[in-house]
């Protein structure tokens, strides 16, 4: 008996405390005196994003922040149904806390903190004393801080929003620009690296100078420009699924995002647009799934598609980087693999450089042929004037660290860039070498028939020289059967007669020309007078 009451008390104790924890779990305010510690969230009433703690890499590549092997971790709000939880904006982006004493406040005075270790991290001090105030995550990803009224609802006026310190990420209604009157900036900053969220080279932002265009920055310079916009779009930018809303008055001017249209955002599951680490911009493109079946579906992994990146391939609006004399003729590619000997290095101190700033540096340097960050999260820089000191592995398992390696091209950069002369040079040879085919082709025909004709001619003067001779034989034996001997006799006995006269006749009689000459046409162009010896028998 007491051992069922035992199971049912320890049934509703179990209920009770799931309500309480689901209950917490579903709320998107932090109420004052409230506070969020780790393992706990901050959701949006339609579950669209989430707020809570998060950390980027494991405990045994923390090092370079966290001699002691601490876990630290990072506040952070990011798309619920995304499956790998990239965070959308950072509130301690360069200051990593505690898992364990890390929490998120709102204390008795209204004063909106982060406090860590006993150190605290003001985000909005109370200006007017004790004051009644609440935090909540919005469906836009918005965090907006906001006052109370008596009656326990928020004011209109908004005292502090995250919209207004974004981070890497642009999301609908957020602001690029900046306000005129206070100076505030509205862009963007990447990380460092994928594993450490702390600003690195690259920002996107308004053209201060007054265009109405997007400028990509590399540490000051630019890198990339998006041309004027107009109606929503920039040229540089090629988007078919998002546009930007441009807002020009004497207070302030900023751009800021939207879907292309209505039926278009039902298939947006995770709109936003992000500047990664490497400089490169990205956008989330589309879901299989609509969005309302897709927020109740499973949750999904947020792939981002590539719209701008000047390193890997030359998009519209990039500028040709300053570089000197010895990098025309060369590149580094990617490999794992280990030092023997250890390169020059930099950013052990203060100093945070990412693997952007690495490039840059051995870039500049002609004596560097390769270079790869120190610290497991992507930070700290070293670079190598000899290969022979590096050793490349092909098995990534083996060596986790990346080598960026100088390889030579075949031709200079300055050739490659007059690729359309050779494109010319190119195209006159191949018409050149057609126009000689063509032209062989037809003097091959034209000799062919000229064979042809001549061939045939030969044959008929054969045929024609055999029937003439034929004819003559046939001719000249028909007369030598009418002469008959009487004549022979003749021909005799005038020779013995007379020797001299006789001689003289028997000539003439023996050179009688032939009663039908068909050799004088052959014989005319020689001019000789065509005889045929008299028939004998």
């Amino acid at each position: 008996m007491a051992l069922r009451k035992l199971k049912q008390h320890s049934f509703w104790y179990i209920c009770f405390c799931y309500c309480i924890i689901s209950s917490y779990a579903e709320t998107d305010t932090l109420k004052q005196s409230d506070q969020l510690k780790y393992g706990e969230f901050l959701v949006s009433a339609g579950k669209v994003f989430t707020l809570g703690f998060f950390n980027l890499q494991k405990e045994q590549e923390i090092g370079y922040f966290n001699p002691e092997n601490a876990q630290i971790c990072y506040i952070g709000i990011w798309y619920t149904y995304d499956q790998s939880k990239k965070p959308v904006w950072i509130a301690n982006r360069n200051k990593p806390i505690s898992k364990t004493s890390g929490v998120l406040k709102i204390d008795s005075n209204g004063d909106f903190k982060i406090i860590d270790k006993g150190l605290t991290r003001m985000i909005l001090k109370s200006s007017e004393g004790v004051a009644r105030r609440v935090a909540m995550l919005q469906d836009t990803g918005n965090f907006v801080l906001q006052e109370l009224n008596s009656n326990n609802s928020t004011r209109d006026k908004v005292l502090w929003q995250s919209f207004d310190y974004p981070t890497d990420t642009l999301l609908l209604g957020m602001r690029l620009g900046f306000n005129i009157k206070n100076g505030q900036k509205w862009s963007l900053t990447s990380r460092v690296s994928d594993k450490f969220p702390a600003p690195g080279s690259f920002s996107l932002g308004l053209d201060p100078n007054g265009t109405s265009q997007l400028i990509i920055w590399r540490r000051g310079e630019i890198q990339w420009k998006s041309g004027i916009w107009k109606n929503g779009k920039f040229p540089n930018l090629r988007d078919f699924l998002y546009k930007f809303d441009y807002v020009s008055n004497d207070d302030e001017r900023y751009f800021t995002l939207s879907a292309e249209s209505t039926w278009q955002w039902r298939y947006i599951s995770f709109p936003m647009y992000q500047i990664d680490h490497k400089g490169a911009v990205l956008h989330f493109q589309s879901s299989t799934s609509s969005r309302p079946q897709y927020l109740r579906s499973e949750r999904s992994e947020n792939t981002l598609t590539t719209v701008v990146d000047c390193k890997s391939f030359p998009y519209p609006g990039c500028l040709e980087p300053k570089l000197p004399r010895c990098r025309n003729n060369s590149f580094f590619y990617s490999s794992r693999g280990y030092a023997l000997s250890e390169g020059l290095q930099y950013g052990k101190g203060n100093q945070i450089l990412g693997m952007a700033d690495c490039e840059d540096k051995c870039l500049k340097n002609c004596f560097c042929v390769a270079y790869a960050s120190i610290y497991p999260n992507g930070t700290g820089c070293e670079l190598w004037s000899n290969l022979t000191q590096l050793v490349q592995d092909p098995y990534p398992y083996v060596s986790q660290r990346e080598l960026y390696i100088q390889q030579e091209y075949g031709e200079n950069k300055r050739k490659r860039s007059l690729w359309w002369v050779w494109l010319i040079v190119a195209t006159a040879s191949f018409l050149l070498l057609l126009s000689t085919a063509w032209l062989g082709y037809y003097m091959q025909r034209t000799l062919l028939k000229l064979a042809q004709c001549v061939g045939v001619l030969g044959y008929d003067v054969q045929q024609s020289l055999v029937a003439y001779l034929t004819q003559l034989y046939v001719r000249l034996h028909s007369i030598s059967k009418r002469a008959g001997a009487s004549r022979l006799e003749e021909r005799i006995s005038l020779t013995g007669l007379d020797s001299s006269a006789g001689h003289s006749k028997r000539v003439r009689i023996g050179l009688k020309r032939s009663p039908s000459c068909f050799t004088e046409d052959i014989c005319y162009p020689c001019r000789k007078k065509c005889y045929a010896p008299s028939p004998l028998f």
